[in-house]
């Protein structure tokens, strides 16, 4: 942790299906000194990626999306239409980072699906189809697909109010609050 000024972090072992072990490290504020525990809430940004990549292989399994099909077809996308490259994006090339896209911003910095590229924007879009589809929010689809079937009763797409009094403040690569 100090090496990587990481300053605080929760890890847990699953074994079987079965948390094995579990340890709480660290402070939740750099400022403050408040201890990480069991419960302190953590911000974890792209890591919420892979759990929108899960809910859209469910949705191709129960047959409500394709992965090939032109994510323009499902929802057309204002921020994208002035570039017809952008009915080339499926949720393929969302969920392989080779959108063409930046990280975020609406213009194209190469053709879609010819190299990796990281990119939020691109994942935003995929996200909203899923809502359009489902008729759900992507929290609620989330809670649905991924956070009730695994038990993960304090995770969330979306802030609430009540993670206040547990959560760990942002901290910059030198382990500062920022």
């Amino acid at each position: 942790m100090a090496h990587a000024h990481v300053s605080g972090l929760t890890i847990a072992v699953i074994t079987e299906g079965e948390i094995a072990w579990s340890g709480a490290f660290g402070v939740r504020s750099t400022a403050t000194r408040e201890p990480v525990d069991e419960n302190t809430m953590f911000e974890a940004a792209s890591l919420s990626q892979p759990v929108t990549a899960y809910i859209i292989l469910r949705l191709v399994d129960q047959g409500i999306m394709d992965l090939d099909t032109p994510l323009a077809d499902y929802l057309p996308y204002p921020r994208l239409a002035g570039n017809e490259r952008y009915r080339q994006l499926t949720a393929r090339i969302v969920l392989t980072h080779t959108t063409g896209l930046p990280n975020w911003g609406a213009g194209f910095i190469r053709d879609p699906g010819v190299k990796f590229g990281y990119s939020g924007e691109g994942f935003l879009y995929l996200g909203r189809v899923a809502e359009k589809l489902t008729g759900l929010s992507l929290q609620d689809l989330a809670k649905r697909e991924v956070f009730e079937p695994l038990g993960m009763g304090h995770t969330s797409y979306v802030w609430n109010d009540a993670y206040a009094a547990n959560d760990a403040c942002g901290h910059d690569r030198h382990g500062q609050d920022h």
